[in-house]
């Protein structure tokens, strides 16, 4: 169940990018998140990543993201899931890694790393 509801959340998240919605974006993201970006660039908070899509969007009107998982791994106990994949965007391609955890029955997303393979 919990497996399903990550995948779900990481389409609804991509849905966002797609409409370029930072706000919509930052709702899957824990209050304290932290992302190293494909650049290597660090976000720090919820509201810094929101900024971030902010301007990102208004730098590139071409700009596009899409995260595909290939696996998702649950700890139901601990609350907290893994989550790795592919990444694929206007800078090139890569992999990343996600931590989601469990906060009053809502999955978020609490760190994601995304590592270019491609430019």
């Amino acid at each position: 169940m919990s497996e399903a509801l990550i995948r779900a959340a990481r389409a609804a998240s991509n849905a966002a990018i797609a409409r370029r919605d930072p706000v919509a974006i930052a709702a899957f993201l824990a209050p304290d998140v932290h992302v190293v970006t494909s650049s290597g660039a660090h976000r720090h908070g919820r509201e810094e990543s929101r900024r971030s899509w902010v301007a990102l969007f208004a730098n590139d009107p071409t700009l596009r993201y899409v995260r595909t998982p290939t696996e998702v791994r649950v700890s139901e106990a601990a609350g907290v899931a893994h989550e790795s994949g592919r990444w694929e965007g206007t800078s090139g391609t890569g992999v990343y890694a996600a931590r989601w955890r469990r906060e009053e029955g809502e999955w978020l997303i609490e760190a994601e790393i995304f590592t270019p393979l491609t430019a």
